[in-house]
């Protein structure tokens, strides 16, 4: 799950608080930032030169603040009823809290001198989950880590009304929280992970509107910060607004002058492009998160009821609805009369073909990975292209899904492919694939054997695939796999590159952003500001639309990073909820509202957002 708003992090426990809340709004925990090595290692077979790079930006360090700690009574029970939770507290006062078992089995788990530090460490590190704190969870009962995680998190949000409070009791009854500790670990188990998001968003369900819009306007504390001094969009450029009775955080969808997008309302919607009047509503038995698709006059959709439904697109009524026995959260994919989902079945978890009118299931192909909300295959003149758990890369036939051909890719491929010009176009791990579309033979391969990498989506723009899986964006000829010029960022490549308008533009793990000549890589511009870090971008009439961490849609010129606006929505890292249109920019928010303005224009130095 690759979904957060920046440091929303109400402080907790270790952190707790931030994993369950940061986790839930897709900020997965990234690796500690490396330094950009002093000498970059040429990649192979080129002789291109090498554009200068750019100044890192250094890397912020906050110095904690310190508050009166709060003392601890020695013979509390194991549940702490009275324990008076202060965010300055240290290991040692909780230690000192807790039974007599539960003091032995942390000293036996961590050893004398490592107790020693411990006690002495603060309780609260934001965002931050230390190796030992799972040793130390595994020793408390379920009753002291539940009573702890909701001392912590009432104490974090005064004014919180006893009904919110009732609902955080009653989701911790079902959930381990030592469990939820592990699951922000390295190497922690995926469904933990999965499991770990899921919790937090109930917690954020948990919440009123008005608290949880102080808190994605906050400043990681859970105060709201000072009032946006950025540059707004002109009156004249919002054309109207909708309120839904839940956040909106995915991308809208917008087909023949009706806007489609779904709610955590439970409810799917339909406006009109031109006015925001609602032209119809349909109500899951979940919330939606899935971006709907529009094809043959119907709307598909998912939800996180477990199931898809086909909606008549003019009407909202229901056509039919397929039980994928998991979230449904991904666009469903649509060519040729089949509706392809990713869904549960006597194999596990896999690839199900629907027809588009029934909705019956005209095939099933084996276990394929990525899995659930992260399903995605890539459907190209007749073939499904998808990763299979085992490392094998295949190949199906879109109508029956009998494997056509597979390819092994070693640690296996997590982003969906590109395809072109009868050329299968695939990044595994830190491998690029040029591949027969026919055979599946291989055309080319460039491999870096860098390692960290991450997989990103195929980029390929005018006969040049930018490869992106280190800490190196590489601009490879699409015909022949030779490279033509590399840009060493300041770390490790998070987000997917985008291309556009003659210009490249990455993010790395430092939150650094960077805006290059796509042409020959050289760097025009790095935004810089970890506390707005941009995400999620796209480039339309020379200006850069993005998320940025501190819950703003942004609009910049795009040749020199010069800022236009700034437009608060809230902020859910990885998952866009804005789309481009006709000249028009629809955005959901976090307070329920969707937003319709017009784009900035070519020239024009205010506009929209």
């Amino acid at each position: 799950m690759r979904h957060s708003i920046r440091r929303l992090a109400l402080v907790v426990l270790a952190g707790l608080l931030a994993v369950a809340l940061v986790a839930a709004c897709g900020d997965d925990e990234q690796p500690e930032p490396t330094e950009s090595p002093t000498n970059t290692p040429a990649p192979t077979s080129t002789t291109a030169p090498t554009p200068l790079p750019p100044t890192a930006a250094p890397e912020p360090t906050p110095a904690p603040t310190r508050a009166p700690v709060a003392t601890a009574t020695p013979d509390a029970a194991p549940e702490m009823p009275a324990l008076e939770f202060s965010p300055d507290m240290r290991w040692g006062d909780l230690i000192d809290a807790l039974s007599e078992s539960e003091q032995a089995c942390i000293s036996s788990e961590l050893g004398s001198e490592l107790l020693a530090t411990v006690r002495e460490a603060p309780l609260i590190v934001p965002g931050q989950t230390r190796d030992w704190e799972t040793s130390v969870f595994g020793c408390l009962s379920q009753e002291t880590a539940s009573a702890l995680f909701l001392a912590s998190f009432t104490a974090q949000l005064p004014g919180m009304p006893p009904e919110s409070e009732e609902c955080v009791r009653a989701l911790l009854e079902d959930v381990d929280v030592t469990a939820l500790v592990a699951s922000q670990t390295p190497g922690a188990d995926p469904a933990a992970e999965a499991a770990a998001m899921q919790f937090g968003f109930g917690l954020l369900a948990c919440l009123p509107p008005d608290m949880m819009t102080a808190l994605m306007e906050g400043t990681g504390t859970g105060t709201p910060t000072d009032p946006d001094p950025d540059p707004t969009p002109a009156d004249d450029a919002s054309l109207w607004s909708f309120e839904t009775g839940g956040f909106v955080v995915n991308a809208p969808a917008v087909a023949d002058g009706v806007v489609y997008f779904g709610s955590d309302d439970n409810s799917v919607y339909a406006l009109d492009a031109a006015t925001g009047s609602m032209l119809w509503s349909f109500e899951t038995g979940d919330i939606v998160r899935s971006t709907p698709t529009v094809a043959g006059g119907a709307v598909y959709v998912g939800s996180d009821d477990n199931h898809v439904y086909a909606l008549d697109a003019a009407t909202g009524e229901e056509s039919w609805s397929y039980d994928t026995g998991d979230s449904a959260q991904y666009s469903p994919v649509v060519s040729d009369g089949l509706v392809y989902v990713g869904a549960f079945g006597e194999g596990g978890y896999g690839v199900h073909a629907l027809d588009a009118a029934s909705g019956e299931m005209e095939w099933a192909a084996g276990v394929f990975y990525p899995y659930g909300a992260d399903f995605a295959v890539t459907v190209a003149n007749g073939r499904l292209y998808a990763p299979g758990e085992s490392g094998e890369f295949y190949a199906l036939d879109a109508a029956s899904g009998e494997v056509v051909w597979s390819l092994a890719v070693g640690m296996g491929a997590e982003s969906p492919p590109t395809v072109i010009d009868g050329v299968v176009y695939l990044t595994a791990v830190n491998t690029a694939y040029a591949l027969d579309e026919a055979t599946g033979e291989e055309v080319w391969r460039y491999g870096t054997e860098m390692f960290p990498a991450v997989d990103h989506p195929a980029v390929v723009l005018d006969g040049v695939y930018y490869f992106g899986p280190n800490s190196n964006l590489y601009a490879l000829d699409a015909a022949s796999g030779s490279m033509m010029w590399y840009y060493p960022a300041d770390g490790l490549i998070t987000d997917t590159p985008v291309v556009a308008e003659g210009m490249a533009f990455v993010r790395t793990e430092s939150e650094a952003f960077h805006a290059l000549d796509a042409a020959n890589g050289a760097p025009a511009w790095i935004w810089e500001d970890t506390d707005s870090a941009l995400r999620s971008p796209t480039v339309v009439g020379g200006f850069l639309i993005a998320e940025s961490a501190d819950g703003n849609l942004r609009a910049l010129v795009a040749a020199t990073g010069e800022e236009v606006w700034a437009f608060p929505k809230g902020y859910f890292d990885g998952v866009p909820s804005y789309t481009v249109a006709d000249g028009v920019l629809y955005v959901g928010t976090l307070n329920g509202s969707v937003h319709a303005f017009a784009v900035p224009q070519a020239g024009a130095m205010q506009q929209a957002g």
